[in-house]
């Protein structure tokens, strides 16, 4: 008991003993920003001013606490120093990606493209594009926009940004275009552009990065479409497509779509990745003509089948369930609603459909003549080489669809 007393007393002192020697070292009862109070195993005091004018004191309190420092003893303030950013990702977060909300819009089906580390750059360097040729009725289109619209970020498993111009501005990137061959793992932006577009599949020659015409895609330069590309690294692109105007209307030249002109322009001034950028004017109308009117609802992977598939499995007896099950090609005979046994039986159909996806992107890229000329053989070899390089991307968690 007595010793306990003892150690209050003694703390109390060492407060009374502290207060002292600030009103005898700090002109008018000021406590002094650089005094800190170390006796007694007090570690720090607040420095505290009294009220000035009837001004509230408004300075954060981490201003207002006084740290150890090595600085000069006639330093005034320990105020933390604020670092400027110096790029886009500095100034950008990704952690959106990763947020319920954001899982809740586009589920588990597909993994974060981590080449989107890139996206900010990319989008900064074409800004700067823009401005510099006066290219001024560009706006975000196909994806992106789809992703600005949704949740105002990039959608987490895209694997590029996509930038529309019109075709009077096209050549407006000639002088920006890089000078082949260079090294595009340099960490800088580079633009390459299509100059046989609009073409045909089969027969267009291709460039690779190293300025050599090649047969097929053998690197990010190899490419038949975009009509251009800003590419950094080999995963992150900001794709460039062009309309043509025809006044009443505007034609789409790589998705062969038109549009009434009131849908794109004028272009709205929009945000994207924290940057002022253009928009469609009609942005709902836009992804409309191009995803359906159930744009709003965006593809969640298998994992979303399965949640749907439990849930008509236990519609037993249902005749929506039954037409369900011949659309969804899920045998009958399964009843259980385990989720392993859903994965099984889903397998066999998702891989099915993947396969398709993958011949008819594979006949996209050749060409349907030049598709149907090979041999049933050749052809799955060709699926095989495809699905092993999409597997390999998959796993180093780069990409979820191999890029054209």
């Amino acid at each position: 008991m007595g010793r306990t007393i003892v150690a209050k007393i003694t703390v109390l002192l060492s407060v009374f003993v502290c207060l002292i020697y600030l009103s005898l070292h700090t002109p008018s009862g000021k406590v002094a920003e650089n005094t800190r109070c170390t006796e007694k195993g007090l570690l720090n005091c607040f420095a505290t001013t009294p009220k000035q004018s009837g001004r509230k004191n408004t300075s954060n309190i981490r201003d207002r606490i006084i740290f150890p420092s090595t600085k000069p003893s006639n330093t005034q303030s320990m105020k933390t120093t604020k670092i400027p950013t110096k790029s886009a990702e500095n100034r950008i977060s990704f952690t959106t990606h990763t947020t319920e909300s954001v899982r809740q819009i586009y589920g588990v089906g597909c993994k974060i493209n981590h080449g989107q580390k890139g996206f900010p750059t990319l989008m900064e360097y074409w800004v700067d594009v823009a401005a510099r040729r006066n290219i001024k009725d560009y706006f975000i289109c196909f994806g992106s926009l789809l992703g600005i619209w949704l949740h105002g970020q990039p959608i987490p498993y895209d694997h590029d940004m996509d930038v529309c111009i019109f075709r009077k501005d096209f050549p407006k990137l000639d002088p920006e275009e890089a000078q082949r061959p260079f090294n595009y793992d340099d960490g800088k932006p580079h633009l390459i552009i299509q100059r046989s577009s609009p073409h045909s599949k089969s027969g267009t020659p291709r460039r690779d990065c190293k300025g050599n015409f090649v047969s097929h895609r053998i690197d990010p330069c190899s490419i038949l479409d975009p009509h251009a590309r800003v590419l950094l690294g080999s995963h992150s692109f900001l794709d460039i497509f062009v309309l043509a105007d025809n006044d009443s209307t505007l034609f789409d030249e790589y998705e062969r779509i038109t549009y009434a002109r009131d849908v794109i322009l004028p272009v709205m001034p929009c945000k994207f990745l924290g940057m002022s950028t253009n928009c469609a004017n009609k942005v709902p109308e836009y992804l409309a003509k191009n995803y359906g009117k159930d744009f709003m609802k965006p593809y969640k992977g298998k994992e979303e089948l399965v949640t749907l598939q439990t849930r008509l499995l236990a519609e037993a007896g249902s005749d929506v369930r039954t037409n369900l099950m011949t659309v969804f090609g899920t045998p009958e005979q399964i009843t259980s609603v385990g989720e392993g046994q859903l994965l099984d039986a889903l397998d066999s159909k998702y891989d099915t459909l993947r396969d398709k996806l993958l011949s008819e992107a594979l006949m996209k890229e050749m060409g349907a003549a030049e598709w149907q000329a090979l041999s049933e053989q050749e052809r799955q070899a060709r699926l095989v080489k495809m699905k092993l390089e999409e597997r390999r991307l998959r796993r180093e968690g780069k990409d979820c669809f191999i890029s054209e």
